[in-house]
């Protein structure tokens, strides 16, 4: 074991944390691959809309109600009468819609892994995904590979690589709620915003190429898709960041735990002593 003497009793010590590449390496991959994970997974989910919320949760109460003692039945209409369950068969048909957690995977992902890791897990998906039908990979859904960014939901693919940056940065040092809340907004507001900005400036770009014939087979559809791939599905990206968040700390604390397993010290004092570091290796 190293000693070191100094002449001056001031002396400060820092800790130093050495990150581990092979570590990085292998959370980046993982990374891509919960992304790719994300990709192929959807849930039928009702459609995100007031009326249509009501109704499911209505139709959800009266199939709780049906399943009571009529001892618990009578106490209940007997306390609110006016709050009794309509039958099921006369509520209107309930709307559902696919929906695909990949912001909420792109949020955890920021929030565990941090910069710049986050970052350069969700730019290789991105890249591998234009890139990867060359060499027989499909990361997206649909496969299109390097056309993809003519689709109306490459925009929300660009907002995920920012989002992880993003949530990241917000969220870096201790654990803190106002910090957590922070990073979830700040990276809803990037996979939105930019998803949206996106998928109009495609639509302007295909407008101005329709004399050559070259235009979005979706373009028509264009609110029908920013109300599909935003307004339903943020209630939900909301939902589930929100939790990807909270169970995100043990993750994170082991994330900090394999990339930084060498330790550092610099011993340093005041006056004209100058600074010594040495590094502790096993």
């Amino acid at each position: 074991m190293p000693v070191f003497l100094a002449r001056k009793k001031n002396i400060s010590i820092t800790r130093l944390k050495r990150k581990s590449f092979v570590a990085q390496s292998v959370l980046v991959l993982l990374g891509v691959e919960l992304l790719f994970l994300a990709g192929f997974t959807a849930f039928s989910f009702p459609t995100a809309t007031a009326r249509n919320l009501h109704i499911y949760s209505t139709a959800k109460a009266q199939l709780i109600y049906s399943k009571l003692s009529r001892k618990i039945k009578r106490q209940w209409e007997s306390m609110v009468p006016y709050m009794v369950p309509a039958e099921e068969s006369r509520l209107p048909k309930i709307r559902y819609s696919l929906y695909v957690p990949q912001a909420p995977a792109a949020i955890f992902l920021g929030y565990i892994l941090g910069w710049p890791m986050a970052f350069i897990a969700a730019l290789a998906y991105l890249i591998l995904g234009l890139i990867g039908p060359f060499f027989n990979l499909y990361p997206f859904a649909s496969g299109i590979g390097i056309n993809y960014y003519l689709q109306p939901g490459f925009g929300y693919l660009i907002g995920m690589v920012v989002a992880t940056a993003c949530v990241g940065w917000v969220s870096r040092g201790e654990r803190k709620s106002l910090s957590q809340v922070l990073s979830l907004f700040a990276g809803l507001l990037c996979i939105h915003g930019i998803g949206l900005a996106y998928l109009i400036g495609i639509c302007l770009f295909g407008a101005v190429h329709e004399v050559t014939g070259e235009q979005l087979s979706w373009s028509g559809w264009l609110f029908e898709e920013a109300r599909n791939l935003t307004w339903y599905a943020l209630p939900y990206d909301l939902t589930f960041s929100l939790a990807a968040i909270g169970i995100g700390f043990p993750f994170r604390w082991l994330v900090n735990i394999l990339t930084a397993p060498d330790i550092g010290l610099n011993v340093g004092s005041s006056g004209d002593e100058k600074l010594v570091e040495f590094r502790a290796t096993k």
